[in-house]
């Protein structure tokens, strides 16, 4: 089940990163009608039916956790893809994000 937890976070991310590249420079509402914005909410979508797959068979209290992981990769993805800057305190706060989440998968 955690494979599927974790493609789940994937495409959670996955979806926030096109949702990203859909809104970069537009300013009105029309413009986020676009390709990436679709491929968003595709994987968006994909994620969370995988979510509630998992949660109809595991614990709320062991799958809530890997969400995290999707605020680690849509940080990696906005310093790797975007070029945002970030401080040593972001990459602290994930190394302690990844902490707890091997604690509470064991």
């Amino acid at each position: 089940m955690k494979i599927v937890l974790l493609l789940a976070s994937v495409l959670a991310a996955a979806g926030q990163i096109f949702f990203k590249f859909g809104a970069n420079g537009r300013t009105a509402l029309a413009e986020y009608i676009n390709p990436w914005v679709t491929i968003g909410f595709v994987c968006y979508g994909a994620g969370a039916l995988l979510w509630i797959h998992a949660l109809s068979k595991v614990p709320l209290v062991q799958v809530y956790p890997f969400t995290a992981l999707v605020f680690v990769m849509a940080i990696v993805a906005g310093v790797f893809l975007f070029g945002e800057s970030t401080s040593v305190a972001y990459w602290v706060g994930i190394g302690f994000i990844l902490t707890g989440l091997f604690l509470v998968s064991l």
